[in-house]
């Protein structure tokens, strides 16, 4: 059996789903999330490489 992830960035407010591949971006990175940041291996709450200063950041709820 298997069972879907979360991953943490689609909570983040930069998040953005987009419609082709990979079709999962955000502000850090337009082209694409890192797959070892989308799936949590690694943490984006600090600098990574080319992230444009963006670090993740929940999305505000009401």
């Amino acid at each position: 059996m298997c069972f879907s992830k979360k991953s943490k960035c689609e909570s983040c407010k930069y998040y953005k789903l987009i419609d082709e591949p990979p079709f999962s971006a955000c502000s850090a990175y337009p082209t694409g999330i890192p797959n070892k940041i989308f799936r949590g291996e690694k943490s984006h709450d600090r600098h990574r490489p080319f992230d444009k200063g963006y670090r993740y950041e929940p999305k505000e709820t009401d």
